[in-house]
């Protein structure tokens, strides 16, 4: 099976632009050799990607880091005829379809939700037991079964390997965040599972070039923690705000999604 660490690079003129300076973010990454901030306590560098802004309050100045991302929804086909077939005239190598790649993030969130709020319904609708997953004490394993029953139909392909980490990161993400207080809201969950769909493709589409360099595990660890990051304030700029939590709920907003950021940041001249 295909991996992101295995894929030698794709995406076309999109890939390359994104795999483009990845030298200079490796060199900002703390710790590095060309971290040149201060080494004490608290200090943040001025380029450090912001956290998300709450949904719905509009448009906020990319930081310099979130700039590198933002084609990363270039690399999806969409409905609309966007994405990678329509930039310079020439189709991607391994372009990702948006619509399905929605749809098995939205159903991933709709499944974790359903965990985390006691909905045996939607659960067994999407293939699983809320009996048996609450009976299994370990979270982790609870997030791998989901990931299962989201994923067991998908084709043996990298696009599919990639899909299953991003059902992985969005299901750990809806039963962890927050343990013990508030769930987070169908609006959160969208966004985050926006962010998490453009950091896998933005990884899978940029591991090639990675696999090149001398990194360290803490390296590649603080490398893909600030790509996260980056994709959170970049799909922050999209006002997600599903009225429920199911799951063509989610696919329409992570499709949605996808299609604005097309729009906003398409242009050679972002």
């Amino acid at each position: 099976m295909g991996s992101k660490d295995s894929f030698a690079g794709g995406g076309g003129p999109i890939g390359d632009d994104l795999r483009d300076g990845i030298d200079d973010w490796l060199a900002s990454l703390p710790g590095s050799p060309g971290d040149d901030a201060p080494a004490h306590s608290g200090d943040t560098k001025k380029d450090s990607p912001q956290r998300p802004t709450l949904p719905g309050t509009g448009p906020m100045p990319l930081s310099p880091k979130a700039k590198r991302v933002a084609k990363t929804a270039l690399l999806f086909r969409t409905a609309s005829g966007t994405g990678s077939s329509a930039r310079k005239g020439t189709s991607a190598q391994f372009p990702r379809s948006a619509a399905t790649s929605a749809r098995t993030a939205g159903r991933g969130a709709a499944a974790a939700y359903a965990y985390r709020t006691g909905d045996a319904e939607t659960l067994k609708e999407l293939g699983l037991d809320y009996d048996a997953l609450l009976a299994n004490p370990n979270v982790f394993d609870v997030v791998h079964q989901i990931v299962g029953a989201i994923c067991e139909e998908l084709p043996d392909q990298i696009e599919s390997d990639e899909q299953r980490f991003v059902v992985a990161e969005v299901a750990e993400w809806v039963v962890t965040t927050n343990t013990g207080g508030p769930d987070p809201t169908p609006a959160e969950i969208a966004q985050e599972t926006l962010a998490i769909v453009l950091t896998w493709a933005y990884l899978t589409t940029t591991a090639g070039e990675l696999n090149t360099k001398d990194l360290a595990g803490p390296e590649r660890v603080a490398f893909e923690i600030e790509v996260r990051a980056a994709c959170e304030e970049l799909s922050a700029q999209v006002n997600l705000n599903p009225t429920n939590p199911t799951a063509n709920e989610f696919v329409t907003a992570v499709e949605s999604g996808l299609e604005h950021l097309q729009a906003v940041y398409g242009s050679d001249n972002e």
